[in-house]
Formats: C-alpha cells, sequence, structure tokens
C-alpha cells in the first residue's frame, strides 16, 4: 500500500450539496490522513465541519488540535479502517466504528442541518461521542 501525498477533502468546506453521509465520509478521510498535506491538516477539515455551537464549546482550532490529540479521540487520527452507520433515520446520528492497531473504537457522530446564518442548510458536526 503506498503512502498518499496528497490529501483531496484537504479543502473540503461545509455546502448545502453534501449529504450527511459524505459530511461524515470527508471527515474521516481527512483524519486517516490528517498529516497530508500538513500536519494536523485533517483535523483542521473537521473543524471546518464543526457547527457554529461546537466550535464555540471546542474552539478556536488549536484547542480542538489539542482535544483530537486527547487519548480519547487520538484512535482517530491515522487510522487504519472505518465504517459508519445511520443511528437515526433523519440523518443526524451516525455510528462510526475505527480500526487503529487492531483495535475497535466506536463513537456516536451527531450531525445537524444549519438553520440560518453563513452555513444554512450545511450538515454539520455538534458532537462525537466516544462509545466503546
Amino acid at each position: 500500500m503506498s503512502t498518499p501525498t496528497q490529501n483531496p477533502q484537504a479543502n473540503a468546506e461545509p455546502n448545502p450539496s453534501l449529504r450527511p453521509e459524505e459530511v461524515i465520509s470527508i471527515q474521516l478521510d481527512s483524519l486517516q490522513n490528517n498529516d497530508i498535506p500538513t500536519p494536523d491538516a485533517g483535523i483542521a477539515v473537521c473543524f471546518r465541519f464543526a457547527s457554529p455551537s461546537n466550535k464555540l464549546a471546542t474552539g478556536p482550532l488549536s484547542r480542538f488540535t489539542q482535544m483530537i490529540h486527547n487519548p480519547l479521540y487520538s484512535c482517530m487520527i491515522n487510522f487504519e479502517k472505518a465504517k459508519f452507520e445511520p443511528l437515526a433515520t433523519a440523518g443526524y446520528k451516525w455510528k462510526i466504528t475505527i480500526i487503529k492497531s487492531g483495535i475497535q473504537h466506536v463513537f456516536a457522530w451527531h450531525l445537524s442541518k444549519q438553520l440560518a446564518g453563513p452555513y444554512k442548510d450545511c450538515w454539520m458536526t455538534d458532537a462525537v461521542m466516544k462509545l466503546q
């Protein structure tokens, strides 16, 4: 398996045309290739997809980056495999299973469609909670 030299998601931003599963996929791809093209570029993509209320609680980016590097979430960085499935029919709750170093980690990923402001009609991440 060759090492990727580009992260096609590095410039991804919230967009009303993106479906919830695409938003999840962009963030997972970015975290899997976290340091491409620059250190923690994947985490920066995830922060761009954090909802305004999430950014208020976890921002700025430097604080968000520290949070992702903490042991609770660090398994999301440069993982080997991931799969996701909906936990709710409306597309706002997802079960994410990540495999890193042979260990399975399960998260609940909560999204919401923004109702106003610059991200109106964009699906964005409200919260990520470790389930196991």
